[in-house]
């Protein structure tokens, strides 16, 4: 093993790099458990330091790229977007951890208030199917209607037009069609 990882703390120790030379893309990737393609991307993105190239024009990335990686996937398992790590990556890299820490507790902050209201839609969603199930199934012992025609009538859906109308308040953009 070239590294441990101490999970209680979040750290990487230990001897990184097997040669003096450092590690060309592909190791890097292999070593952090990412693709070439990530790389390059948060390379793009300015999320890692440029790598200085080798004379066959490969990239040489040194051992702080691995501790800079392992940085991101750690923020995304945050539910961080790269935008708002670059944030933090940008602060990390200046080396203001009090800053960052607080950076970092805003974002959750941030994330778990959003929690909070996707778990508010979605058991108003849930409320609505049984509500809406409820309604199927006692319109199944209800006579044959016009659904062959699709009539608006039609029992078969409990959802009115009313429902769906590109007017009416109840219509959210992701079901109008």
């Amino acid at each position: 093993m070239l590294f441990t990882y101490n999970e209680d703390a979040m750290v990487v120790t230990g001897p990184v790099i097997e040669s003096p030379s450092g590690l060309r893309i592909g190791q890097l990737a292999e070593r952090v458990g990412t693709t070439v393609k990530a790389i390059r991307y948060y390379e793009a993105l300015g999320l890692l330091d440029p790598p200085r190239r080798a004379p066959n024009g490969y990239r040489v990335y040194s051992p702080i790229a691995i501790g800079q990686l392992q940085f991101i996937r750690r923020a995304k398992v945050l539910g961080l977007s790269l935008a708002e790590i670059k944030r933090l990556f940008d602060t990390a890299k200046a080396g203001e951890s009090i800053s960052l820490r607080a950076q970092v507790a805003d974002l959750l902050d941030e994330k778990l208030d959003e929690c909070e209201r996707q778990i508010a839609e979605l058991v108003a969603l849930r409320d609505s199917l049984q509500k809406r199930r409820r309604l199927t199934v006692i319109a199944q012992g209800a006579p044959p209607c016009a659904c062959h025609g699709f009539d608006v009538s039609c029992a078969c859906l409990p959802v009115s037009a009313d429902e769906v109308s590109a007017t009416s308040p109840a219509a959210s953009p992701k079901t109008r069609a």
